[in-house]
């Protein structure tokens, strides 16, 4: 016979949790935690605006309203930035959802990096605003995550100035505005299922090559442009079902 052990049973009813006051601190801290996890939230989705003239990755620089205080932090994928009157120097890869660069703003690379449009975003360059690419073709802005993006240049004397612009996702662009767009190398689609619209009245011009670069997959972009656009370079077809409609010039 196999000599079986018992061991003393624990009877006692209140367990670590059923403790007096032991379960009502345990909620609190859940609903501390939920309110602090919102309140993130809620911030990440900020409008941002600048402050003074300063670097894209000097958290002094922006705030949660038009006139400050700061808000010691930087632009990320879901906020709107609004650069006002200021110049704004772009030294770090950056994301944001919409910006907007108001009359008398600039936003200048200082290097070779890459500004993320996020979250189906809008770029605006008002009349009176800019960006400088600073001569480089390894300046770049990619819109990306959709399902709508937007490009909306006013100015006509500087407008967008940028090394690429990449389009990855499926996403749809619609290009407008009475401004200028220069851009110094490639215009790039890196997905499937893109559609990009011209109908910038202004002066549009893609220094190098208009590019499909998507050679497997279902393919089917489209770049339509209904109004003037200079490509100074060539039409590059990676695969199917990549094409473009020029119903303009």
């Amino acid at each position: 016979m196999i000599p079986v052990r018992t061991g003393k049973r624990n009877t006692d009813p209140k367990t670590d949790l059923q403790k007096p006051g032991r379960g009502r601190v345990c909620l609190l801290l859940l609903l501390i935690s939920i309110i602090f996890l919102s309140v993130q939230s809620d911030l990440s989705a900020q409008n941002l605006y600048s402050l003074k003239d300063g670097n894209w990755n000097d958290p002094t620089v922006w705030s949660l309203s038009t006139t400050g205080p700061t808000c010691n932090c930087i632009p990320n994928a879901n906020n709107d930035v609004f650069v006002q009157g200021h110049i704004i120097s772009f030294d770090v890869n950056g994301d944001t959802k919409d910006l907007t660069i108001e009359s008398g703003g600039q936003l200048n690379w200082i290097g070779d990096y890459t500004l993320n449009i996020n979250n189906g975003g809008t770029f605006t360059i008002e009349n009176g605003g800019s960006t400088d690419g600073n001569s480089s073709a390894g300046t770049m802005i990619i819109f990306k995550s959709g399902p709508t993006c937007a490009l909306i240049v006013d100015d006509a004397i500087k407008g967008l100035n940028i090394g690429a612009v990449h389009i990855e996702g499926g996403i749809t662009l619609d290009i407008s505005g009475s401004g200028i767009i220069s851009i110094i190398d490639d215009f790039e689609f890196h997905d499937n299922f893109a559609t990009v619209t011209n109908d910038l009245t202004g002066t549009f011009t893609i220094g190098s090559d208009l590019i499909f670069l998507q050679a497997g997959g279902a393919h089917d972009n489209l770049f339509i442009n209904n109004e003037i656009l200079t490509v100074q370079g060539n039409l590059r077809f990676a695969g199917l079902n990549q094409s473009v409609h020029n119903i303009g010039t």
